[in-house]
């Protein structure tokens, strides 16, 4: 409990400077370059959560096969995110004109996730906590440093270079000294090819890509059937969403490589518990944000989306629900059992499309939120149901074996 607090506290560090730097590229470039930014930004995110986010648990969950191949994950990344930017160049026009860029951003973000994921697998937090806050800083003196210079005409291109070098920032700290593993060695494919290609793994990238779908749903039902006006109110609320999420995606990482490397199933039902007693935090936390944000939420924003309010109290509800489940899926991901994930997260997709169809032509974004609490609690709480059910075997099995 203590490392999930000091990894949350040096996090929420990190996404405050994150915000600064934000605010600051809002008001330093144009509509049109900032646009394009995002795009390069979002394409990026993508690729993130399907491929890096899907390597990186499988080389936490299954560290004893995959030890000493990781130049070899690595490489395979950077050619994955060669391709899919030559994906984007077909589908997104905006980076046709500097397609190297965003190679040259892809590249960096798989470089510097996966610093972090060598870290995370050698529960060494600290270093994984200070390798975020070296980039977002790094970033937002670039950015600075740009704006000092160019003032109101900070280029998407500059800023997709400044994003670049924080995000490279981070191979000094990937020497052997550092890491304790020889990463740059020559790479052997046939033994991670024929790893990657079994129907567990080939699982694993369905269960990333249904996940990516399942974020995106809610966004991109309300820009299909609904007015920009909804999609600005509800995306003003979600910011607020993801900061709460915070929380949960630290107690994730943590919990991620303890649970993988701990085989005594009594010690993972305590890690649970304690898990289950952050809940009581986080409810009050909620609380207290669903209370204020009638107050607080229009002085943000300037009072341009009074549903927004709605949306966020709706969201609260929901970042509850995630935090009680998304938890349980680590111990799911470490027992293989990729199908059962897939098939609830397919569902969720399901429900949240034909709630969305249903909801937003009655309710606009406040439409949305019900059914994304609504897809997001059906996956999270019957992840934790299950889990919670190999648990209790695994324990009965243990005690029966010993009686």
């Amino acid at each position: 409990m203590k490392i999930i607090f000091k990894v949350f506290s040096i996090d929420m560090v990190a996404k405050l400077i994150a915000m600064v730097t934000t605010i600051l590229l809002i008001r330093s470039m144009s509509d049109t370059n900032y646009a394009v930014y995002t795009i390069f930004v979002a394409s990026t995110n993508i690729f993130n959560q399907i491929a890096i986010s899907s390597f990186g648990k499988m080389y936490i969950v299954d560290y004893s096969v995959l030890k000493g191949k990781e130049s070899t994950l690595l490489f395979i990344e950077i050619l994955l995110s060669v391709i899919i930017t030559g994906v984007f160049w077909f589908i997104q026009p905006a980076v046709r004109s500097n397609i190297f860029l965003l190679i040259l951003l892809m590249v960096s973000t798989c470089i510097f996730a996966y610093s972090r994921i060598l870290y995370q697998q050698q529960c060494r937090f600290k270093m994984y906590v200070i390798l975020e806050i070296i980039r977002v800083t790094s970033f937002l003196v670039l950015v600075i440093g740009g704006y000092l210079c160019k003032k109101n005409d900070l280029s998407a291109i500059s800023v997709i270079i400044f994003q670049t070098i924080s995000l490279i920032s981070c191979i000094p700290f990937l020497t052997r000294k550092k890491i304790k593993i020889h990463l740059f060695r020559k790479p052997d494919f046939r033994p991670i090819f024929d790893f990657l290609f079994k129907k567990e793994q080939l699982y694993l990238f369905a269960y990333a890509a249904l996940m990516a779908v399942l974020l995106q749903v809610d966004v991109l039902a309300l820009k299909t059937w609904s007015s920009d006006y909804n999609v600005s109110a509800y995306s003003s609320a979600l910011k607020y969403y993801n900061m709460m999420l915070l929380f949960l995606n630290t107690v994730n990482s943590v919990l991620l490589p303890k649970i993988s490397s701990e085989e005594n199933y009594l010690k993972i039902r305590k890690m649970y518990r304690q898990q289950d007693m952050l809940s009581l935090v986080l409810f009050v936390g909620v609380g207290i944000a669903m209370w204020i944000a009638p107050y607080l939420l229009p002085i943000i924003d300037g009072g341009k989306y009074p549903e927004s309010i709605g949306v966020f109290r709706i969201l609260c509800i929901s970042a509850i629900l995630s935090f009680w489940g998304s938890p349980y899926n680590n111990l799911l991901i470490k027992e293989k059992k990729y199908l059962s994930i897939c098939s609830r997260f397919t569902i969720g997709i399901i429900i949240a499309i034909l709630g969305n169809y249903i909801l937003i032509p009655r309710f606009g974004s406040v439409g949305t939120a019900i059914i994304t609490m609504t897809s997001y609690g059906i996956v999270n709480i019957s992840s934790r149901i299950h889990a919670k059910i190999i648990i209790n075997a695994k324990i009965k099995e243990v005690k029966f074996n010993e009686g």
